[in-house]
C-alpha cells in the first residue's frame, strides 16, 4: 500500500484461472474498490519482492506502469529500466533510450 497524490492505493493479486499461469493485479483504493487491472499472460513475478509503487507509477520488476487518478494508462510498462551491473539503462514505451549510464 501506498499513497499518490494523498490517495492511498494497494494491489492485489487475483489468478485468472487454475489452469494456466494468467493473472491480474487490480489497483484498489483506501476504501477497497476496484480501480483498475493490469493484466499478464504470465504470473512471473514475486508479489512481495517485485511490486512497489515509485511516485506516480506502479513498479513490477524492472517495469514502470503510470498511474493517473487511480487508473492505469496502458496495459504496457511506460518505461523499463535495466540494470547491468556496470550500466543502467531507461527505455521508454517506443523502445528509445532515455538515459544510459556506464560504458559504452
Amino acid at each position: 500500500m501506498d499513497s499518490i497524490n494523498g490517495k492511498f492505493y494497494c494491489v492485489n493479486a487475483v489468478r485468472l484461472d487454475e489452469f494456466s499461469s494468467a493473472c491480474a493485479l487490480a489497483i484498489v483504493n483506501s476504501e477497497k474498490q476496484d480501480l483498475d487491472t493490469l493484466e499478464f499472460e504470465r504470473c512471473g513475478f514475486d508479489l512481495h519482492k517485485d511490486i512497489s509503487f515509485a511516485a506516480h507509477y506502479l513498479k513490477i520488476s524492472e517495469n514502470f506502469y503510470a498511474i493517473r487518478d487511480g487508473l492505469l494508462k496502458s496495459q504496457q510498462p511506460t518505461y523499463k529500466i535495466k540494470d547491468y551491473g556496470d550500466a543502467v539503462i531507461v527505455i521508454n514505451s517506443y523502445g528509445d533510450t532515455l538515459f544510459y549510464e556506464g560504458k559504452p
